[in-house]
């Protein structure tokens, strides 16, 4: 937003529980055994184009997942 003035107005999340491969275990210090909750996020601008784009895995041993998006009104 500040270096190149977007701003997204919607954002599209698909969330799948997996088990993580051998990196993806490595990186966030689980056993491949342990269950992770794969996100997949679009965020899109006012004009409804794509401006995001992100693929995560969350272990949710750690902390809840919270997600709101778009305007609300007062």
């Amino acid at each position: 937003k500040d270096v190149y003035g977007l701003t997204s107005k919607r954002a599209e999340r698909w969330f799948t529980a997996t088990m993580p491969d051998a990196e993806v275990a490595r990186r966030l210090e689980v056993e491949r055994t342990q269950p992770l909750i794969s996100i997949e996020s679009i965020a899109y601008d006012a004009n409804d184009i794509p401006l995001e784009y992100y693929r995560a895995f969350y272990n949710s041993a750690v902390a809840r997942i919270h997600v709101s998006t778009g305007t609300f009104a007062n």
